[in-house]
C-alpha cells in the first residue's frame, strides 16, 4: 500500500486548514503574521479543537484524509484496520466459481434425426425399383436389352445391368461386393427382399444411433433435441445411455434380427441382406457444439454475483496477520467509500 508522501500530505492539510480559518475569521492575527502576540482564550480553544479533529482524521485509517496503505498478497499488516461502516464487496473468486458452476450444470445438446430411418427407406425402395426397371422391362434400353438388339448385341444386357447396380450403389451411398449383387440379381431384387431389408433396418434405425458412447458417458446428463429438416422438435434431457445405441450396437441387434427372421432364405440372401443392412446404419445422434455453447453462454450471463459483507466495527485485518486476496478487496473496498464520502466530511456530520 501508499505509505509515502504522508508527510507532505499532512503539511498540505495543515496549510488547507490554516487558510480556511483564517478565511472564517477564527484563528487570530498571530497565525496571519501581524504585529499581534497573544491569542485569546476562545481563539486558543478554536486552534486546540481544530489541532485535535486534525490529529484524529490524521490517524483515522478507516475513514481518514491519508490514503490506507496499499497491501500486497502476502504482506504483514502493520496497523489494525476496522470497517468504518457497513460495506459490500464483490467476490470475483466466489462469482467466477458461480459462473463455471452455472456452465457445466448445462448438459451437453445431442440432435437426433427422427427423419433418418424414413429416408434410408425411401433410399432403399429407389434403389430397389431402378434395379427392378431391367427386368421388367420398363425403359427402352431394357426393352431393347431383352428384345431382338439384346440377341444382335448380346453384351448389351450385361452392360445395363453393370450400369444399374453402380446406381444402385450410389442410391444407397454404400459399396457392395460381387457377391452380394449376385445374389440380389437371382433374385431379380424383388420387392420381398426390399421389405425383407426395410424390416431388418427399422429394427436399429428407431433408436438413437451415436458412433461411441465414449464422450456421452462422462457427461452428467444430456440434452437430446429432435430434428428433422432443419426444423427441431421437442427435447429431452436423459442422465444415461438407456435407449441410446452404438454404431456396433445397432449392426449387432440387424445381425440378431436376421438370425430370427431371415432362416427361411439361402445363407447367400441371409448374407446379402444382412451385410447391406449393416452398412446402412450409421449415427443418427450427433453433438451439436454450436447449441451447447450458446446455452452454457446464456446459463454463465445469469449467474448471480457473489458478494461478502462487511458490518461497521468488523476487524478487517489485525496488526501481523498475512494479507490475502479477500483482505485486498474489503480494504479496496473501504478505500473507495472513504474517498467517496469526503474523508473530513465524515467527521462533520
Amino acid at each position: 500500500m501508499r505509505q509515502g508522501g504522508e508527510t507532505t500530505i499532512t503539511k498540505r492539510l495543515f496549510d488547507k486548514v490554516r487558510r480556511l480559518a483564517v478565511t472564517m475569521g477564527r484563528i487570530p492575527n498571530v497565525l496571519k503574521g501581524s504585529r499581534a502576540g497573544y491569542l485569546s482564550k476562545a481563539d486558543m480553544w478554536v486552534l486546540a479543537g481544530g489541532l485535535s479533529l486534525i490529529t484524529a482524521v490524521l490517524l483515522s485509517p478507516e475513514g481518514g484524509l491519508l490514503p490506507l496503505r496499499m497491501y500486497q498478497p502476502g504482506d504483514i499488516a502493520v496497523e489494525d484496520v476496522k470497517a468504518a461502516r457497513d460495506l459490500t464487496v464483490l467476490d470475483p473468486v466466489a462469482s467466477e466459481r458461480k459462473k463455471l458452476e452455472a456452465e457445466r450444470s448445462v448438459p451437453s445438446v445431442y440432435d437426433h434425426d427422427i427423419a433418418a430411418a424414413a429416408q434410408t427407406e425411401r433410399r432403399v425402395s429407389t434403389a430397389f425399383a431402378s434395379m427392378r426397371e431391367i427386368y421388367e422391362g420398363k425403359t427402352d434400353l431394357a426393352k431393347a436389352a431383352s428384345g431382338g438388339v439384346g440377341k444382335a448385341f448380346p453384351g448389351l444386357r450385361p452392360a445395363l445391368i453393370k450400369n444399374k447396380e453402380e446406381e444402385f450403389q450410389k442410391i444407397l451411398q454404400i459399396e457392395l461386393s460381387r457377391r452380394t449383387l449376385k445374389a440380389l440379381e437371382a433374385e431379380k431384387f424383388s420387392i420381398d427382399l426390399e421389405e425383407l431389408l426395410k424390416n431388418l433396418l427399422s429394427s436399429a434405425l428407431t433408436d438413437p444411433i451415436i458412433f461411441s458412447k465414449e464422450l456421452v458417458q462422462q457427461e452428467k446428463g444430456i440434452t437430446i433435441r429432435k430434428t428433422q429438416g432443419e426444423g427441431y422438435g421437442p427435447e429431452d434431457t436423459v442422465w444415461g445411455m438407456e435407449g441410446i445405441l452404438t454404431v456396433q450396437e445397432a449392426r449387432e441387434k440387424i445381425l440378431q434380427k436376421a438370425r430370427e427372421e431371415l432362416s427361411p432364405l439361402s445363407p447367400k440372401l441371409r448374407e446379402a441382406l444382412s451385410g447391406i443392412a449393416e452398412k446402412l446404419v450409421h449415427p443418427t445422434l450427433t453433438f451439436n457444439k454450436s447449441e451447447t455453447e450458446a446455452r452454457k453462454n446464456t446459463a454463465r450471463e445469469k449467474a448471480e454475483p457473489v458478494f461478502m459483507t462487511v458490518k461497521k466495527g468488523e476487524m478487517i485485518i489485525r496488526e501481523g496477520e498475512k494479507v490475502n486476496e479477500g483482505t485486498l478487496l474489503k480494504l479496496e473496498a473501504l478505500e473507495k467509500v472513504r474517498l467517496g464520502r469526503g474523508g473530513f466530511s465524515q467527521y462533520l456530520g
